[in-house]
C-alpha cells in the first residue's frame, strides 16, 4: 500500500511537468534595442514548448494573436509602423511573459559581405573621430550574426552579438563599411526621417532571411542590402 502511494504521487509529480514548464520563445533576432523596419509588415515568431499555446504580441498600440501549430512554431504579423525614434516596449506573452526594451522603428540595413565586410572601424585610418563621435548617434543600433553555412531556410539565426546601442566601444568593433557606406550616420546626422540601424551579416549569404517551414519570414528584415 505505501508503495502504491508513493507511485502514484511520483506519476502525478511528473504529469506536472510539461504545464509547469510551458513556456514562449522569441527567434533570437528579437531583443532589446532592437530596430524594426518601418512602413513595412512586420512578422514576429517563435517557438513554444507545447502545440496549441495561445501567444499574444503587443507593440506601438496593436495587439496580435496566435496559436502554436503542432510543431510548436508560432507568428504573429503587425501592421506597417511607422518611424518611432523614441525607444519603446513589446510584450511577448503565454504562459511566460517577455519584455523587450528600447526598440525603435526605421530603416534596417543588412551587410553582408566576406573580409571586406568584416574589416573593423577600428582598424580604419582616421577612425578614431568616428568613434569618438559615437555616442552622438544613439538611434544606430548594430547586431552580429555568426557564419553559418546551411542548404534551407533557418526558423532562427545565430547571433555572435545582440542588438546593442551605438557607443565608442561597440562601434570601434563593427564593420568600417558598413558604417561609412551603409548611409547610417549620414541619414541621422542629415535629420532624416529615418532611423540609422544596421544589421551585419559576417558572410556572403545565398539565404538571408530566416524563414519557417510554411511561411517566409523576412517582411521586417532588411530591405536595404550592401
Amino acid at each position: 500500500m505505501k508503495t502504491g502511494k508513493i507511485l502514484a504521487i511520483a506519476l502525478f509529480s511528473v504529469a506536472l511537468i510539461p504545464a509547469a514548464f510551458a513556456k514562449v520563445n522569441v527567434a533570437r533576432y528579437f531583443a532589446n534595442n532592437m530596430v524594426l523596419q518601418r512602413e513595412a509588415p512586420v512578422i514576429i515568431w517563435g517557438t513554444t514548448t507545447k502545440a496549441g499555446e495561445e501567444v499574444t504580441v503587443s507593440f506601438a498600440g496593436q495587439t496580435v494573436k496566435a496559436v502554436s501549430d503542432k510543431d510548436r512554431n508560432w507568428e504573429v504579423h503587425l501592421a506597417p509602423l511607422a518611424m518611432q525614434k523614441e525607444g519603446s516596449e513589446m510584450t511577448i506573452q503565454g504562459e511566460n511573459k517577455i519584455v523587450l526594451n528600447n526598440i525603435l522603428v526605421g530603416d534596417v540595413w543588412l551587410c553582408s559581405g566576406q573580409s571586406n565586410m568584416e574589416w573593423l572601424l577600428n582598424n580604419v585610418t582616421g577612425a578614431e573621430e568616428a568613434v569618438r563621435e559615437a555616442g552622438k548617434y544613439p538611434q544606430i543600433r548594430a547586431m552580429m550574426v555568426n557564419r553559418l553555412i546551411k542548404n534551407l531556410p533557418l526558423q532562427d539565426i545565430p547571433i555572435r552579438h545582440t542588438w546593442k546601442v551605438c557607443t565608442p566601444d561597440v562601434l570601434k568593433h563593427f564593420s568600417a563599411v558598413g558604417y561609412y557606406c551603409g548611409y547610417a550616420r549620414r541619414m541621422y546626422s542629415n535629420i532624416s526621417p529615418l532611423s540609422g540601424t544596421i544589421l551585419r551579416a559576417a558572410s556572403t549569404w545565398k539565404q538571408v532571411y530566416p524563414s519557417g517551414s510554411s511561411t517566409t519570414h523576412g517582411a521586417h528584415v532588411p530591405l536595404k542590402i550592401i
